[in-house]
């Protein structure tokens, strides 16, 4: 049996590996992504899309099936997608696209609510090592929270 193991980076890429750790293929499919300053932002859409299609390409590399599969394991960052209450996009960006709703892990617009997060010292951060990074959600959120009241 096989394992699919999926990176989320630029492309992203679906990589089968047996059952004693041997890569066999990697398949992958590029990804847009909008970089302006501190602000990087891509949508998770364009994500879902190349992700399949990343794994399509590993599947035909490998000449397997579905059912050869036995496992999935994902590795990821600290981005942030933010859907409606429907699972429709919702813009994280200026440019107010509502595709652009994943806010990448190396955004670092957050930098002030990060500096905020941490200096109320609070206990709650001693679950993240005593700190949060500008790349963590909460200040991602609060930066959502402050820059983009309409949402």
């Amino acid at each position: 049996m096989l394992t699919i193991l999926f990176q989320f980076y630029f492309p992203q890429q679906a990589i089968f590996v047996r059952e004693e750790g041997k890569l066999l293929v990697s398949g992958s499919s590029p990804i847009q992504i909008w970089k302006e300053g501190d602000f990087v932002e891509q949508s998770s859409s364009d994500i879902w899309h190349s992700i399949c299609a990343a794994v399509k390409s590993a599947c035909s590399l490998a000449n397997v099936s579905g059912d050869e599969v036995s496992g999935m394991g994902f590795a990821a960052t600290c981005s942030l997608v933010v859907v409606d209450a429907d699972g429709s996009t919702v813009t994280v960006s200026l440019s107010g696209d509502s595709g652009r709703n994943a806010n990448v892990w190396m955004d670092h617009r957050a930098v002030k609510q990060a500096e905020k997060i941490n200096s109320s010292k609070s206990p709650v951060l001693q679950y993240c090592g005593g700190a949060l990074s500008t790349e963590m959600q909460p200040p991602k959120l609060l930066w959502v929270k402050e820059n983009l009241q309409e949402l």
